[in-house]
């Protein structure tokens, strides 16, 4: 393969997708280990190259999912070189990543505040709004 076709498969929008949203997840799992730290609890030291490879399956198969969609409408828009459809592909994009955001915020405000990963938990019982709100305050000041 010569070097053209390579510098234009790294250039190309679906690998930038791919390794922007990987590495915002590899940041988020660089704050969590921090917070962890920060908490007093500790890790061992040969457990933390350990939480990024295991790790790595499943944000691939998050990136799949938040990808899939402006991911295929970027292959269609290259056939068709419709506008509308970049626009479209924009939005979803502009959508999905601030809700990926405040769901990696939330999760780690969760852990801040009961110092428990939480996968699943009762509305009832949490009020998550409040809590990402208050760890919010609390990042911005």
């Amino acid at each position: 393969m010569s070097r053209l076709t390579i510098k234009h498969i790294f250039n190309s929008y679906p690998v930038r997708l791919i390794l922007f949203l990987e590495l915002t997840f590899i940041l988020f799992r660089v704050l969590f280990i921090a917070l962890v730290f920060l908490k007093g609890k500790t890790i061992d030291t040969l457990d933390i190259p350990n939480l990024f490879i295991y790790a790595l399956r499943l944000d691939l198969a998050a990136i799949s999912y938040i990808a899939a969609l402006p991911i295929l409408i970027w292959i269609i828009y290259q056939y068709t070189n419709s506008r509308f459809l970049l626009k479209i592909k924009n939005t979803i994009i502009v959508f999905f990543l601030p809700i990926v955001t405040i769901i990696l915020f939330s999760n780690l405000s969760i852990f801040l505040h009961t110092n428990k990963l939480r996968i699943r938990f009762n509305c009832n019982k949490l009020s998550a709004a409040e809590t990402f709100v208050n760890f919010l305050n609390v990042m911005i000041c």
